[in-house]
C-alpha cells in the first residue's frame, strides 16, 4: 500500500471542514452595532470619506485605500445611491468583489448573512430606511477564503451637506455569517 501524502491528508481534512460549523475555529470579533456618516463621492471636499471599508470598519477615501467595499453618492436627479467597491475601481480581493444584496425585511430581523446574489457591478438606490445585505472583500487572514458579511439601514441623507448616515453590523470573524450583536455562533 502506498503512503497518502500529508498534502492530500489535509486537504481532506480543510475540505470536510468547511461543511461542518462546528469545525471553525471560535469567533473572537465581537458583533456590534455601529452608526457611521459617509460623504457623497461627487460635489464634496476630497478629504471627506465617501467609501466605507467593513473589514476595518472605517470610513475612507478613495484616493487613500484600495479596501473600499462600497461608496456612496447623490446622483445629479438627487438619488442616493451605495456602489459596489468594484465599481469605482476598487480591487476584488482574492477573486471575490465586495457586494450588496437589498433586503426586504427589517434591518433587526436580519440574522444570518445570504452568501450569494450580491450586486457587484451597479448601483443601488439609498432611500432612507433601505437595508441591505454587503459583502467584503476577501481578508488575507481567513484561511477559508470567505468573505466578511454584514448588514446596513440606511438612517438619514442630507442633500444639502450631501452626507448619508447609516448603521452597521459587520461580522468580521472568518467563515461566519451571524448577524447579531455579541459573538457569533454561526
Amino acid at each position: 500500500m502506498r503512503p497518502v501524502p500529508l498534502l492530500w491528508v489535509g486537504l481532506a481534512v480543510a475540505v470536510s471542514a468547511c461543511g461542518d460549523p462546528n469545525l471553525l475555529l471560535p469567533a473572537n470579533f465581537f458583533n456590534e452595532v455601529d452608526t457611521v456618516t459617509v460623504y457623497a463621492l461627487t460635489d464634496t471636499p476630497v478629504w471627506r470619506p465617501s467609501a466605507y471599508a467593513m473589514t476595518d470598519g472605517l470610513t475612507v477615501r478613495l484616493d487613500q485605500t484600495n479596501s473600499a467595499d462600497f461608496v456612496f453618492d447623490i446622483y445629479p436627479d438627487s438619488q442616493p445611491v451605495l456602489i459596489p467597491g468594484a465599481v469605482v475601481g476598487q480591487p476584488a480581493q482574492r477573486g471575490l468583489d465586495p457586494g450588496l444584496l437589498r433586503a426586504s425585511v427589517a434591518f433587526d430581523s436580519l440574522t444570518i448573512a445570504v452568501v450569494s446574489g450580491y450586486q457587484t457591478n451597479d448601483t443601488l438606490h439609498a432611500e432612507v430606511g433601505s437595508v441591505f445585505y454587503a459583502r467584503a472583500n476577501v481578508i488575507p487572514t481567513c484561511f477559508l477564503g470567505v468573505p466578511p458579511y454584514a448588514k446596513l439601514e440606511v438612517l438619514a441623507v442630507d442633500f444639502a451637506e450631501r452626507t448619508m448616515q447609516f448603521r452597521i453590523l459587520v461580522n468580521r470573524n472568518c467563515g461566519y455569517k451571524g448577524l447579531e450583536p455579541g459573538i457569533p455562533e454561526r
